[in-house]
């Protein structure tokens, strides 16, 4: 299984200084900002937290303090902070900044899910695109955030192709599963019909004793080898469909429940009986007749190994994007665009913005999830398409900007 490319985004985690306020909110914001930098982020997450007492709805104030819980891991509550951030500054600098940064954090939300669910992973990832759309919507000249929605993008088209392979092993994996039940369910029946000859033979041999029954008793130990292989043909077939079975339990009193010591043990069974049908005892025989028997309705019971037969898990392969993405991005962050832009230059309110954070804490609502498995139909170009059309899109940010922005197609 082809696994997730290396997946490292550009991070945005600078922190900003208070530009306005009260004095007491600008000095907490400060000792903050110089445990952030020291690695101390829940001392620094406290001084922003005092800060805000001061300041509750300071854009700058809420976006450090996201910054210092993405550091610890807390996504969720970092994601609300960004989104109240964005909702209350004016400064463009930094509305595409908290936009930028709840991508990552977003991104970081899906990576947490994809093992457990790899479909709400693709929708977080969705919403991250849409995240860096927007922050490229406010600062066109913002290159790190064009460029992870290349990266992030094509990680969507991989993990959703896997999906697929994995949905259609799953598909033929239950196919063979379901010709194999149908398999033992004639050996079953042949079994059966052996046990109910047997009976005859025995009923015949004590109406009539002294008369040779060896011809028909031979052509039963032919009957019962044939049935024999029929089941090791299955066997192999469930083998090849379950791996390697596991290890037989080490105590030998309780009923084996695996469908591979089934198998063994009925196979083992019709073998002693086609010893001792060549040997002319039918008693002992139909014994080991029984035993197989019960041991192959009991492995029906188990749905010819449904319980083995696994879907391929879509991370299978090595290390997942969650831990390339946080141990190399992360720890690796890289200038963000418009990080040379003075923090304390007052910009006009962006007009073009209709939608915002929910200030309540909940999702944006130009990014709240879809129905799962849309991402997985919405990312399924190939990987040049999407680098063709991302560049478009950029393109047309630009054309936007110079005010000769025209209507395209695709809604980005």
């Amino acid at each position: 299984m082809v696994r997730v490319a290396s997946i490292i985004l550009f991070l945005s985690l600078l922190v900003w200084p208070l530009q306005v306020g009260a004095e007491n909110a600008g000095s907490l914001v400060e000792s903050g900002n110089a445990f952030y930098v020291a690695g101390e982020f829940d001392k620094a997450l406290e001084a922003y937290e005092k800060a805000l007492t001061e300041q509750p709805e300071a854009g700058e104030i809420l976006f450090n303090k996201g910054n210092a819980l993405f550091r610890k891991g807390e996504f969720e509550k970092a994601r609300e902070a960004y989104q109240v951030a964005a909702l209350h500054t004016r400064d463009n600098a930094l509305a595409a900044s908290a936009q930028y940064n709840l991508g990552h954090v977003v991104f970081a939300e899906g990576q947490r899910e994809l093992e457990s669910d790899p479909n709400k992973a693709l929708s977080r990832w969705g919403q991250s695109v849409e995240h860096f759309q927007e922050a490229l919507r406010i600062d066109p000249q913002r290159e790190e955030a064009a460029q992870n929605i290349e990266v992030v993008r094509l990680a969507i088209k991989d993990l959703a192709d896997r999906l697929k392979q994995a949905e259609e092993a799953a598909r033929e994996q239950q196919q063979q599963r379901e010709e194999l039940k149908k398999k033992l369910e004639e050996v079953i029946k042949e079994q059966e019909a052996e046990i109910r000859e047997n009976d005859i033979l025995q009923e015949k041999a004590a109406q009539k004793p002294g008369e040779s029954l060896s011809g028909e008793v031979q052509t039963l130990a032919a009957d019962q080898e044939a049935t024999r292989r029929k089941t090791e043909s299955i066997a192999e077939e469930l083998n090849g469909l379950t791996g390697s079975p596991p290890p037989a339990p080490q105590s030998s009193e309780p009923a084996p429940s695996a469908p591979a010591e089934h198998l063994e043990k009925a196979l083992k069974a019709q073998q002693a009986a086609v010893e001792k049908l060549a040997e002319t005892d039918l008693t002992a025989a139909r014994s080991d007749q029984e035993k197989a028997l019960r041991h192959l309705k009991a492995l029906n019971d188990t749905d010819a190994g449904k319980n083995q037969g696994q879907c391929p898990n879509p991370q299978a392969g090595g290390q997942g994007p969650e831990e390339e993405a946080e141990d190399k991005g992360r720890e690796q962050p890289l200038p963000q665009g418009g990080a040379n832009q003075d923090p304390g230059k007052e910009s006009k309110p962006d007009q073009q913005q209709t939608t915002g954070p929910n200030p309540e804490g909940g999702q944006e609502k130009r990014g709240e999830p879809e129905k799962e498995g849309k991402s997985a139909a919405a990312f399924s170009e190939s990987p040049e398409n999407i680098l063709r059309e991302e560049k478009e899109h950029r393109l047309q940010l630009q054309r936007a900007q110079q005010g000769v922005y025209k209507p395209v197609d695709k809604d980005w």
